[in-house]
């Protein structure tokens, strides 16, 4: 089977969506799957994995009318058997690529009310373009694809998938396991300390709980990265950091934390690549909605806090997620546990067992 994995987003950027396809992409490779990838991007920044690459034009509406010919022809090259997009603002290209092959779309977010939230709180021309080109485009760009694959049950149910493809599977985020980059080791310390990890600015990120949880709790210790704030006694804002410098920060920590507020975006299912990463390295985690991967079996170092505004105002929670804390400050999940939730190497099978159906179906 020949894959033509099509993105259209910053490849330079975006470091946890762009690791996801390299996870991707490796584990089809094993499985026998010839694989190429094709990206639109901004500009020729350094990119993190290995694409045939098409920088886009400065102004967003041009792509919207003029397919980019070059990466057509190179597609056609390679001659796929099938093309995998990633959800993104539709364009002439991914319109006329639809009429040749049989396609699937990834779907990662409720890309609808997510246009529509990005104009709402930052204004401006361009945000307002965006929202209504997507909201013009998105129907017949879901409609022409053979097939969707949503990475939550939640998005599956939208009727903003469902009225306009029903061939929907459920497939949560992989991740590619390792030991190499980092693994949870007993510090041996009193001080129980807490890592989170996120961007400015998104509300449903549950700060405000995490804070309030920290000031009962004075004797646990919170570093806060990719966000600016106060510092506390016990809790510590780290803002923007590579790489290298945040995962210092996490060797040195217990227990690692997911969203918590998931409700301010009308949502209470998810599957982060955070998530994900943080399991990868050996670390529990409180999460503030439910996983797709633990629906139906969530192991002990799993901890699952009621996804509500008020639920830090509720003493037990508070106290579960500090018994939570003590009970498994020094405990490593190990590889083996992890596996079988969120493995590239069990989760990937699925989505190319999906794609031969979505062939055999379209050659039928």
């Amino acid at each position: 089977m020949k894959i033509a994995y099509i993105l259209s987003s910053d490849i330079a950027r975006y470091r946890g969506s762009t690791l996801k396809v390299k996870g991707q992409v490796e584990s089809w490779k094993s499985m026998g799957a010839e694989v190429e990838v094709f990206s639109l991007t901004p500009d020729n920044a350094s990119p993190l994995i290995e694409t045939r690459r098409f920088v886009k034009h400065s102004n967003p509406v041009y792509d919207k009318l003029f397919p980019y010919t070059g990466l057509i022809e190179s597609v056609n090259g390679f001659t796929p058997d099938i093309i995998y997009f990633r959800y993104s603002l539709p364009n002439a290209t991914f319109k006329v690529l639809q009429k040749i092959y049989p396609s699937v779309i990834e779907v990662n977010s409720d890309d609808k009310e997510e246009y529509k939230k990005m104009f709402t709180a930052r204004g401006g021309l361009k945000n307002f373009l965006l929202w209504q080109i997507n909201s013009l485009l998105r129907g017949s760009f879901l409609k022409r694809a053979d097939g969707l694959v949503s990475v939550t049950n939640e998005l599956s149910r939208k009727k903003a998938f469902t009225r306009y493809n029903s061939n929907i599977a459920v497939i949560p985020n992989s991740f590619t396991l390792t030991d190499k980059i980092l693994k949870k080791k007993s510090t041996g310390e009193e001080l129980v300390k807490l890592f989170f990890i996120g961007s400015p600015g998104l509300k449903w990120h549950g700060i405000d709980k995490l804070l309030k949880f920290a000031e009962k709790y004075k004797e646990i210790e919170i570093h806060i990265v990719g966000l600016k704030g106060e510092n506390r006694k016990n809790v510590c804002f780290h803002g923007y950091l590579p790489l290298e410098k945040y995962l210092k920060i996490l060797a040195d920590c217990h227990i690692c934390v997911g969203t918590l507020s998931l409700h301010k975006k009308q949502m209470n299912e998810a599957c982060t690549l955070k998530v994900r990463e943080y399991l990868s390295y050996g670390f529990p985690v409180v999460l503030g909605y439910k996983d797709t991967a633990f629906l139906k079996d969530k192991p002990d170092w799993i901890l699952e806090v009621p996804n509500n505004e008020t639920s830090f105002n509720d003493p037990y929670v508070l106290e579960s997620i500090y018994k939570f804390c003590l009970e498994y400050k020094n405990y490593t999940v190990s590889m083996e546990d992890v596996k079988p939730y969120i493995s590239s190497e069990i989760i990937e099978s699925k989505r190319l067992d999906f794609m031969k159906k979505v062939i055999n179906r379209a050659s039928g």
